[in-house]
């Protein structure tokens, strides 16, 4: 494995041992895999690819956060997925002739393993192992998408903004308030929840009755239960924990 990132490969080891696609292969395939892997680093808003273009490769996230979205005929982003440490991305890699359905950009410096997809093609049709895993891991990103489209059919957007609210790292105040922190630019959270900016502003203003108060680019939230009943009112099985693809549940 490559690495001009300087990241221990144990860090990386740790990461991609948690990562579905690896789980119950031998030591052997996943060393393999490593060998003719390597690790790149992007900068912030830098592509890692483009919509269309010839898929030759599949990543999984080291560090950092990426955005997957569409682009109308008028450049406006539409985000459809936002990717962290431990995801994979560029799934259609491993599909015959397909190109990247989506573009996918850097929110923040972040470092990706880079899979060619010849090789892992090569592992897929030798490995059954590895190939149960694949399915696996479309599987249930299918469902999470499932479940997605189904909060923004069902939850109003506060709704959908508390919820989302819910899957951010949480620090605990002296006070017993707790602070989150947006990840990145609040247009980008708005489009991802499928909002306009106005929406999302609206939205914020909304939730202050629900002891939700802005601090800048943090949200001080005075009672977190409060916030997931309101939250979690209108969600169906379909988003449970059970399912794993409640978004509280699987950040």
């Amino acid at each position: 494995m490559s690495d001009n990132t300087c990241i221990p490969v144990t860090r990386v080891v740790k990461i991609l041992k948690k990562n579905e696609l690896f789980e119950n292969i031998s030591q052997e395939h996943f060393n393999q895999i490593l060998n003719f892997s390597s690790i790149i680093k992007v900068e912030e808003k830098e592509f890692i690819f483009i919509q269309e273009a010839q898929a030759q490769n599949l990543y999984i996230i080291i560090e950092g956060m990426v955005a997957m979205f569409s682009e109308t005929p008028h450049g406006q982003e539409i985000f459809s997925n936002i990717a962290k440490s431990g995801d994979m991305i560029g799934e259609t890699a491993l599909l015959n002739d397909f190109p990247y359905n989506l573009n996918t950009k850097a929110l923040s410096k972040s470092s990706l393993l880079k899979i060619p997809a010849n090789k892992i093609k090569s592992f897929l049709q030798k490995n059954p192992t590895l190939s149960f895993n694949f399915l696996n891991k479309i599987t249930l990103s299918y469902c999470k998408l499932v479940a997605k489209i189904e909060r923004n059919s069902t939850l109003m957007a506060p709704q959908r903004l508390g919820c989302f609210l819910l899957t951010l790292d949480k620090r605990k105040l002296s006070n017993g308030t707790i602070k989150v922190t947006f990840p990145y630019e609040k247009k980008i959270v708005a489009s991802y929840l499928k909002m306009t900016p106005e929406t999302f502003s609206r939205s914020i203003l909304y939730m202050e009755r629900y002891g939700i108060k802005t601090d800048g680019n943090s949200i001080i939230i005075d009672d977190i239960n409060k916030l997931k009943k309101f939250s979690c009112h209108n969600c169906t099985k379909l988003s449970d924990e059970a399912q794993m693809t409640c978004a509280i549940y699987t950040k």
